[in-house]
């Protein structure tokens, strides 16, 4: 069947990916390294702005940025609409249309090497709970449970576009194409249209590509957020 050739499908939200590396033993290293990025002032309906990354980063076309100034209750997303490599210095940045400003000096964290999922159609976030009866006679009628467990698991589904790296280099490796990288850790960032992000290590399960499609190719997965080494970051600071 054919591929979708558009170069971007750019939604409101984003999910970034990024293989973990494997340490001697063979064993997913978990550390990443955060990077502070500052932004110049931007107006509402800004198509650029200035960034200036602590360290040298890449950007890609697709990757989501959240921004807070320090007096700011809420944050603002940034959309990247075009790739800088090896940036370590105030760089113009095309960008999305922005529907909120941006004060000079607010900041935004990012992991150096996250590719942008560009063919993302939704992303849902399906919570799965395991809990066991506990049941105490002596503690009066009825029963009584215990959580075990939870699995922060976000569906995902989307457009398989010609050359989406973090599709061919990612996901499809890790989640059933290739032997030797199949269920392999990786690091992930989801961000929302309101600045919300969560992100940590990950792994990819049930990974589908349908049979009966017609004029697009198109995939889903589950995107399980591992452990309790996991960043939320709120759309708001504060709540009046």
């Amino acid at each position: 069947m054919p591929l979708a050739t558009a170069s971007q499908i750019l939604q409101d939200y984003g999910l970034e990916v990024l293989l973990l590396p494997l340490n001697t033993l063979g064993v997913p290293n978990r550390t990443v390294t955060q990077v502070t990025i500052t932004a110049g002032a931007a107006v509402i309906g800004a198509t650029t702005i200035s960034l200036t990354p602590a360290s040298a980063i890449t950007l890609r076309a697709g990757n989501v940025l959240s921004f807070r100034a320090g007096s700011e209750a809420y944050r603002t997303q940034v959309v990247v609409l075009s790739d800088h490599n090896n940036i370590s210095a105030a760089t113009t940045v095309t960008i999305a249309p922005l529907s909120r400003a941006i004060t000079s000096g607010a900041t935004a964290s990012f992991v150096n090497g996250l590719l942008p999922l560009t063919g993302i159609q939704t992303l849902d976030l399906n919570n799965q709970e395991t809990q066991v009866d506990t049941t105490s006679f002596l503690s009066g009628p009825g029963t009584e449970t215990a959580l075990v467990r939870v699995n922060r698991n976000y569906s995902v589904s989307g457009v398989a576009l010609a050359a989406d790296e973090a599709l061919e280099s990612v996901i499809k490796p890790v989640g059933a194409f290739q032997g030797n990288m199949f269920n392999r850790e990786i690091y992930a960032a989801a961000t929302f249209s309101d600045g919300e992000r969560i992100e940590g290590v990950a792994k990819v399960y049930a990974l589908n590509f349908p049979a009966n499609q017609n004029e697009v190719k198109k995939y889903s997965f589950t995107l399980a957020f591992q452990g309790r080494a996991f960043t939320w970051t709120q759309p708001y600071t504060s709540f009046v």
